[in-house]
């Protein structure tokens, strides 16, 4: 049991890390556990991830990464988000820690920016929130024209694999792209 978070379901029925009470900035909310594989048994075990839906794999160093779903604990399960309040601190590539970058109230969701050097066709960012570019992407990250719109042709090529659709990642995704047509509509 952590002192700072619980792992409980949102709004989008997935499970996300929520306050249990307020976190003051800069506090070291959890330390993101796993098996410490090497990076050929990390690209492995990502691929299985992958067709899953499932994003449990941190880079720890360069020759090492955490195989958070092997003796992981809760904070596999703090979402990605384009409007965080929390990141990954990286101590002497040896451990990473999820620190508060802001004031946290309690029952806020816990979230952070995964980072990834580009977009994965099988993982477009469902967070939400006012400033998301669509895809789980390192801030900094500059699009190409049009790199967006192909990397949605490659994901709903994906949705139509029936398979595909009942793991986390893809259903949620299924149902943000029908959300999003459906207001579209009006």
């Amino acid at each position: 049991m952590n002192d700072w978070l619980i792992v409980k379901q949102t709004e989008k029925k997935d499970r996300g890390c929520f306050a249990i009470r307020d976190i003051p900035k800069e506090t070291q909310i959890i330390e993101y556990k796993g098996k410490i594989v090497s990076k050929s048994l990390a690209e492995k075990m990502e691929s299985k991830h992958k067709a899953k839906g499932e994003l449990w794999i941190f880079t720890l160093n360069k020759n090492q990464d955490i195989d958070a779903s092997r003796g992981g604990n809760e904070a596999r399960f703090i979402n990605h988000s384009c409007s965080t309040n929390c990141e990954p601190v990286n101590y002497d590539d040896e451990e990473i820690w999820i620190e508060a970058t802001q004031d946290i109230k309690k029952g806020e969701e816990i979230t952070y920016n995964y980072g990834f050097d580009g977009p994965d066709e099988y993982f477009p960012c469902l967070c939400g929130s006012k400033n998301c570019c669509g895809w789980i992407v390192d801030e900094d990250y500059k699009f190409k024209p049009g790199e967006k719109e192909e990397l949605q042709k490659e994901h709903d090529k994906l949705l139509e694999d029936p398979f595909l659709q009942k793991k986390t990642h893809f259903k949620h995704s299924k149902e943000h792209i029908e959300i999003v047509q459906d207001k579209n509509k009006l």
